[in-house]
């Protein structure tokens, strides 16, 4: 693959959003750590080749190569001079005797005698013409490598190149060694109902359960003679004034006197207990006077209520294990902050829950009792999280490889594995490892109101020993919508 090509312009800036709506007070962050040194910057690339070296010293003979074929022959040589004179032939036979004529005619030619001895050894011939070169020879042997040549000045920098054509994919490889168990899957539809079982034997007497709320208060009973004389006298041992009647015989009757229930005293003292009574079912938000839920405060107030923080009570028993949480009432949601914001682990490794790495601390914690939590799930609709991943040449999100950072939620759950809880990507910054820090933001926004808030988490772009990576989790407010 060709190296990186130059960055190419920036592109314009996109039109302004539109104002968001205004969040709740963020708790103060801690001050930053100092940024580590940043890493050597890559090696450049190679130059050009320099110039040839000195040739080396001459290699050894090489072996004598096998003869050439024979070369075509050359012209006859001149005759040489001409020999002795061989032995005469054997005599022969003696024909029969002619008659005394006239000559004859020559006789044929007798029969050639026998070879001569051998002559001496004529004189050399003039030298023939050269002969034609006979065929190649094998190669010799190599000889032995000559001197090193003195190295030639560095070559420049050659220009970067065009990336090369994207290679073909490779074979596929082995089947990897079989996973570990994957979490539990998600609840499965609800079954249809089941026949009625047989009615179970009478169970023994349970205990005796706490005291219920108060009820309603009952109507006025009648004052009694202690109460009234005191309210009405001043005094116990006195009996009621003259022409005072409790009770009358008869409906027509009736006592024309004023009746002691409109006397000021008593008048001011039922006030009062309806005072009461009323403060006792109002829901302020306030410590004293928690409501049940942010939902009720908007409800119960004649006025437009600002958002804030406020006591709730979603169980609605006694007033000790109120809650100060923030209600959201533009958005309409109940927000509970986390009591450690910012999370970092040192040495964690790929895919390890940070619950495991320091399995005697508590890291995720909330400002709000699980108990109190369970009531407040039970008065929403959904519920949302946001989760912020800091990170130092660490990826987050690599949804095209399945790689990305896991999230568990308070029902043991991995969010990441169901689409009804998987996060949405608000931002991805941490696509690069360039020695800066970056951050990646994800929401979860579900109807599962059991999968929140966020208990663990643990990171795949970590451990790598060839290059520093560091990574903290920001935990934002697990708020319940209603």
């Amino acid at each position: 693959m060709g190296e990186q090509g130059d960055q190419g312009p920036s592109g314009l800036n996109g039109v302004d959003g539109s104002p968001g709506k205004r969040g709740y007070p963020g708790s103060s962050g801690k001050p930053g750590i100092n940024g580590a040194k940043g890493q050597p910057g890559v090696d450049g690339s190679d130059g050009e080749d320099g110039d040839a070296g000195d040739p080396g010293e001459a290699g050894e003979q090489g072996e004598r190569g096998s003869p050439g074929a024979a070369g075509s022959s050359g012209p006859d040589g001149p005759t040489g001079p001409r020999g002795d004179k061989g032995e005469p032939g054997l005599p022969g036979e003696t024909g029969d005797a002619g008659l005394n004529a006239a000559d004859g005619k020559r006789g044929a030619q007798g029969l050639r005698g026998s070879k001569g001895e051998q002559g001496d050894v004529g004189e050399n011939g003039t030298k023939g013409e050269k002969g034609d070169f006979g065929y190649s020879g094998k190669p010799g042997q190599f000889g032995r490598p000559g001197a090193e040549g003195v190295a030639g000045d560095a070559g420049q920098n050659g220009t970067v190149g065009p990336p090369g054509p994207q290679g073909s994919s490779g074979a596929q490889g082995p089947p990897g060694p079989q996973g570990d168990p994957g979490q539990m899957g998600t609840p499965g539809p609800q079954g249809n109902p089941g026949t009625p079982g047989d009615r179970g034997t009478t169970g023994t007497e349970g205990l005796q359960g706490p005291p219920g709320p108060p009820g309603p208060p009952g109507p006025p009973g009648t004052p009694g003679s202690y109460l009234v004389s005191s309210m009405l006298t001043g005094s116990a041992d006195k009996g009621p004034p003259p022409n005072y009647r409790l009770y009358s015989s008869s409906k027509r009757e009736l006592s024309k006197e004023p009746s002691g229930l409109e006397n000021p005293v008593m008048k001011k003292i039922l006030d009062a207990y309806s005072n009461q009574k009323n403060n006792y079912k109002r829901q302020k938000g306030s410590k004293f006077h928690p409501a049940r839920s942010c939902r009720d405060i908007q409800l119960d107030s004649k006025v437009r209520v600002e958002s804030g923080y406020y006591w709730i009570d979603p169980n609605e028993g006694c007033i000790d294990d109120a809650e100060y949480i923030y209600c959201d009432f533009e958005n309409k949601r109940a927000c509970v902050d986390p009591k450690k914001e910012n999370i970092t682990i040192e040495d964690a490794q790929a895919q390890q829950w940070i619950s495991e790495i320091h399995p005697d601390v508590q890291l995720f914690q909330y400002k709000m009792d699980p108990a109190q939590m369970k009531f407040l799930r039970l008065l929403s609709m959904r519920i949302t999280q946001n989760i912020t991943y800091h990170c130092y040449n660490s990826r987050a999100w690599e949804e095209e490889d399945d790689r990305t950072i896991k999230l568990q939620g308070d029902n043991d759950m991995e969010l990441t594995s169901s689409e009804k809880t998987k996060p949405k990507v608000v931002s991805d910054n941490c696509d690069s490892k360039d020695g800066s820090w970056h951050q990646t933001v994800l929401e979860i926004d579900t109807k599962q109101k059991n999968a929140l808030p966020v208990m663990d988490v643990a990171a795949y772009d970590v451990g790598d020993k060839l290059i520093e990576q560091k990574f903290t989790i920001q935990l934002g407010p697990v708020c319940f919508v209603y």
